[in-house]
């Protein structure tokens, strides 16, 4: 493969009364596109970009959209560009003694037809490594670039990679940080430390992106000085891989904050298919996380009936996730959903209106189990048809490879959402509209969430079944 020359910058330019009066830091986070739909000239990508950040109050809101480059990554010539607009927020976690939000981005490109792509997006924040939480006048802007390689085949799956993204380390003590890929593709996987992105460069435009950016007052910066990919905690510290394992071992003799980066690599038959960076953000402190401490569950009812799990959650230990949910207090729960550790909701509709519901987390570690909070719903007795989905019609549903939505309301923006609470697929459309068709064939069968949205706010949402 032959290495890419241009050097690429993608830093949305908020307005400058937003840069200099506030800051924020990016911990980490991850990049993903998934293929929706390929035919012989073409091929339609959903891309995600779930971006770790500080939630604080003197963090800044990070910009409404950013832009994506996609590559030919056999010749490194451009093939597109396209926007990701920030699609949700969620406060993800407490593993380190501050909260953490997630927020995504996701966009459709639809890109002519190449074997293997590289993805690239970078956002601009102004906080060093150094002084994570304290607003440095005149700071120097840091940028934070994500990078993705992948398969333009259809029929080869993507691994998928479950890696603590925050993780809380307290000093002088070795720490276990176990990993999971689970992957039933590739015959080989090459695993290596990186050293983490290293800043933006200084006014460079970018016009082969089908776009000009210019950030001024960007200077090239490292997360840290001296930064050493193979000893990342100095040589009294460990950062040891364990492949066959699936673990890391950390350990750091001196508190502080650091990242740490693996680039992980999928083979098939000697041949490259997957390659991503990913980012372990690793507090050192005195902070002692335990199981009161893990996750905190909230829920929220909507009169379809429907019952709005939400969690903030620690994933630091943890191998497994399943949300339990009761008729009474504190006994007969039964298991309603096993979940992924980066999924933090869920929408049950198996609830009927006069019943109480109870609903706790239940987290699972090596040799241990424990529960979160236990969050009551109340639904009370209705004698009338809800009218809050009488906004939305969808049909056929259940549905094949297409189905049609009208609503007597606009709306602009469509996603459809699993069980488990993961977006599947969103589409952005260029107006408001009463009535749109949606193509759902490579939508595999099952039971879903469409939710509309239009440009004031207001969201619509109803349960829809792919045959």
């Amino acid at each position: 493969m032959k290495t890419i020359s241009l050097k690429f910058l993608f830093c949305i330019l908020l307005a400058s009364l937003s840069f200099n009066a506030k800051a924020t830091h990016i911990l980490n986070g991850e990049f993903d596109a998934f293929i929706l739909k390929s035919n012989a000239d073409s091929i339609t990508y959903s891309i995600t970009l779930n971006i770790r950040a500080m939630c604080d109050s003197n963090a800044i809101q990070l910009p409404p959209d950013l832009f994506v480059c996609i590559y030919d990554a056999s010749s490194g010539a451009f093939v597109k560009s396209g926007q990701m607009k920030k699609f949700a927020q969620s406060k993800e976690s407490h593993c380190v003694g501050f909260c953490v939000k997630q927020v995504e981005y996701n966009a459709l490109i639809t890109v002519s037809k190449r074997d293997m792509y590289i993805f690239k997006t970078e956002i601009c924040c102004r906080k060093s490594l150094a002084n994570l939480r304290n607003d440095v006048n005149g700071e120097p802007y840091i940028g934070h670039s994500f990078f993705l390689q992948q398969s333009g085949n259809i029929n080869i799956p993507r691994p998928q990679i479950d890696i603590p993204n925050v993780y809380n380390l307290n000093p002088g003590i070795a720490d276990t940080l176990q990993y999971n890929i689970f992957d039933n593709y590739s015959d080989s996987i090459s695993i290596t430390r990186v050293t983490p992105y290293n800043g933006a460069t200084a006014a460079n435009n970018y016009p082969d992106c089908g776009t000009s950016f210019y950030l001024q007052n960007v200077v090239q910066s490292d997360y840290e000085s001296g930064y050493n990919a193979q000893l990342p905690f100095g040589s009294n510290g460990t950062f040891s891989i364990n492949k066959n394992a699936s673990n890391i071992i950390l350990k750091s003799p001196a508190k502080g904050e650091f990242v740490t980066a693996m680039r992980l690599k999928f083979f098939k038959n000697g041949k490259l298919y997957h390659e991503t960076i990913r980012e372990i953000h690793v507090v050192v402190s005195d902070y002692v996380l335990n199981n009161s401490n893990q996750a905190t569950l909230s829920a929220k009812t909507i009169a379809l009936p429907l019952a709005q799990l939400n969690w903030s959650i620690c994933t630091q230990g943890l191998k497994g996730l399943k949300l339990e949910r009761s008729d009474s207090v504190n006994t007969n729960f039964k298991e309603i959903a096993s979940l992924s550790l980066s999924t933090f909701k869920l929408d049950d509709y198996d609830v009927n209106f006069g019943k109480v519901y109870f609903y706790r987390l239940k987290m699972f570690k090596v040799n241990d189990s424990f529960y979160s909070n236990e969050v009551k719903v109340t639904f009370f007795k209705q004698s009338i048809q809800d009218t809050w989905n009488s906004y939305l019609t969808i049909t056929p549903n259940p549905f094949d490879n297409h189905l049609s939505i009208s609503s007597p309301m606009a709306f602009q923006h469509i996603e459809i959402i699993s069980y488990t609470g993961q977006s599947i697929l969103s589409e952005d459309l260029e107006n408001d509209t009463t009535m749109y068709n949606l193509n759902t064939v490579n939508l595999p069968s099952g039971l879903y969430t469409i939710e509309c949205s239009n440009s004031n706010g207001v969201n619509f949402r109803q349960k829809i079944i792919k045959n």
